[in-house]
């Protein structure tokens, strides 16, 4: 597998200002790569010696003239093996002293017709490094297998010398320089204002930064940076690594050596996001330093050739930005392996689209059949957001999750769209794009307002305001009529004479008593309300009931006194005789009668009698 590292800070911008390369001398010679024009160090031990030939330098920025320290050289060859070579086999060749690489990288040397690999070289960062070429299958059965390669590093030393050698193993190559006078000396004047420039290291897809600050730029011993980092470029992030070195400046030269500034003379905030920070330098000296703060950056995913990562520092008021590009560090037409990515962009449609513009989305993908952790994304709308890379061919996964909850939002089905896009069973998307350029696809949600959902309540009470129980009622709803009951059917408020319904959709409702409480007259008036958005929880008020009035109770009535019936004297028919048969009842009757008659004469003659005999006894 090809991959590719990052050049050294071009050419034409270390001579825009010399002393920029000056800084990159700190970093070597902590390492202590800076070495004289003394030869070639020894060459890495590989199964052909001397396949390296044809050597060739020039400035990679095609300038004429002789290199200066620091300049990024190019070097070209031509390589041959064997016939007999077979996978597994090497060759390789040990760069002078004079060179230096920033950071390791690869690269492949395929063959011009078939595209196949028939090498992978690596190369070792460091002050003259190896590089080592290791034969694929491709060769197993060619002949007169060979080619051409190029690779680049960067003049680190000085010499007065007119060439260079190289060790190809067997074989002392001696080099022509471009130019004339060999490789000069940088410029130490000291610059006037802020710069900031990025190198690779030897970690892949880890930049180092360097923001030079000059010493007129120090302030009662204090310096400010506010560093942030491009979201416009590749996507990457600090690593938390910070470092602050100065060094001694007189009459506007650098003089002596650098030296490390101690973690108790700054300060420095990360965002939690990791993509800015603040950085302040307190306690130094006044004068006579100029400073370099030094720190990494992360790719957030695979680097590729090409990557343009980037950054902006404030310097106290002032501004500096730079970019780094990364770019092949050897020969060949490019890697074996190809990637891909997708870009998504999230748009909004319905009647709450406006009300969700500023939420922000998340999208899980992955690639089908990994075993490794799906990897996320955050989108906001409008805003186009790249996946990382995978292999060319690949099938991503794509599923939105965790919807924002929005009041009076309700969302609808979202959709992916884009070339290839098809929707699983299981409702998550799949795509497969069928280039290393990538595909666009577009995220669509829908914003729906959310149904109203409300409650109704009222009271049943009597003309002194208290609570009455027991009370029945029919609501007409939008959906038909239902029954409500007090502490009964469809009442949610279990107070007595207190009534609530509630999960109803949006309408217009009637309220209509069916049973008053116990001793009250039942009321025959309606009630309605409206239910909508902005009177969710509706209200009927207090619905009065009056006493059902009491009747007053009925004279108890004397029956008067009865009256016997006189019954009447019977006259028996003219001409009958009466017979035993016929006395009958009729017989007793008048046989009474007159008994009574007789009774009473006697009754009377006595009386009258008497009256006589005391009438006579007065005389």
């Amino acid at each position: 597998m090809t991959t590719t590292s990052a050049a050294a800070p071009d050419r034409g911008a270390l001579r825009g200002n010399r002393f920029l390369a000056m800084a990159i001398a700190l970093i070597l010679a902590v390492i202590g790569v800076i070495g004289s024009a003394t030869g070639a160090s020894a060459a890495p031990t590989v199964t052909y010696p001397g396949a390296i030939d044809d050597l060739v330098l020039e400035a990679a920025d095609g300038s004429s003239g002789p290199l200066t320290q620091w300049d990024t050289v190019k070097i070209s060859g031509t390589w041959a093996v064997p016939d007999r070579a077979v996978a597994g086999q090497t060759f390789g060749m040990t760069l002078p002293k004079e060179f230096q690489r920033y950071a390791a990288g690869s690269f492949d040397l395929p063959d011009d017709e078939t595209g196949e690999v028939l090498a992978t070289c690596q190369v070792a960062d460091g002050h003259g490094p190896d590089l080592v070429c290791t034969l694929t299958a491709a060769v197993d059965s060619l002949e007169n297998v060979g080619g051409t390669f190029w690779m680049e590093g960067t003049a680190s030393g000085t010499t007065d010398s007119e060439t260079v050698e190289f060790d190809t193993g067997n074989t002392i190559v001696v080099v022509d320089l471009p130019g004339e006078g060999g490789i000069i000396d940088e410029d130490t004047s000291e610059p006037t204002e802020p710069f900031k420039y990025g190198t690779a290291t030897a970690t892949d897809g880890v930049i180092e930064w360097t923001i030079g600050i000059p010493s007129s730029y120090v302030a009662d011993g204090g310096f400010t940076i506010a560093d942030q980092l491009d979201m416009s470029s590749e996507y990457h992030h600090y690593t938390g690594t910070v470092r602050l070195d100065q060094h001694p400046v007189e009459n506007g030269k650098l003089v002596g050596d650098w030296s490390a500034v101690g973690s108790e003379y700054f300060d420095t905030a990360f965002a939690k996001d990791g993509r800015s920070f603040e950085f302040t330098a307190h306690d130094l000296p006044a004068s006579g330093f100029t400073y370099r703060l030094h720190y990494d950056t992360q790719a957030d995913g695979m680097v590729l050739n090409g990557d343009v990562f980037g950054n902006t520092a404030r310097v106290n008021s002032t501004e500096t930005s730079s970019t780094f590009t990364v770019t092949e560090s050897g020969g060949g037409d490019g890697s074996g392996d190809q990637y891909t990515r997708f870009t998504l962009t999230k748009a909004i449609t319905g009647d709450e689209a406006d009300a969700v513009r500023g939420a922000v989305f998340t999208v899980r993908y992955n690639m089908e059949g990994a075993t490794t952790p799906a990897k996320t994304m955050s989108l906001s709308v409008g805003k186009p957001v790249r996946s990382d890379r995978f292999p060319l061919g690949s099938t991503f996964v794509i599923e939105e999750i965790d919807l924002p909850v929005v009041d009076g939002v309700e969302w609808g089905t979202w959709e992916l769209s884009g070339t290839g896009v098809t929707r699983e069973a299981n409702g998550t998307y799949e795509v497969t794009p069928e280039s290393a350029d990538g595909i666009a696809l577009v995220l669509t949600n829908h914003a729906d307002a959310a149904p109203v959902v409300g409650s109704l309540s009222w009271t049943k009470v009597g003309p002194d305001a208290a609570a009455l129980a027991g009370s029945e009622w029919s609501l007409t709803t939008p959906n038909g009529e239902m029954t409500v009951i007090d502490n009964g059917e469809a009442d949610e408020d279990p107070a007595a004479g207190s009534l609530s319904v509630t999960n109803l959709p949006a309408g217009e409702y009637t309220l209509a008593e069916t049973k008053a409480p116990t001793g009250y007259d039942r009321t025959s008036a309606t009630f309605t309300a409206t239910i909508d958005r902005d009177h969710a929880s509706a209200t009927f008020g207090s619905i009065v009931n009056t006493p059902t009035p009491t009747p007053p109770a009925p004279p108890t009535p004397t029956p008067p006194a009865p009256t016997p019936p006189t019954p009447p004297t019977p006259t028996p028919p003219a001409g009958l005789a009466i017979t035993g048969g016929e006395f009958g009842a009729a017989s007793a009757l008048i046989a009474l009668a007159l008994l009574l008659t007789g009774g009473t004469a006697v009754i009377v003659g006595r009386r009258r009698a008497s009256r006589a005999a005391a009438s006579s006894e007065e005389l």
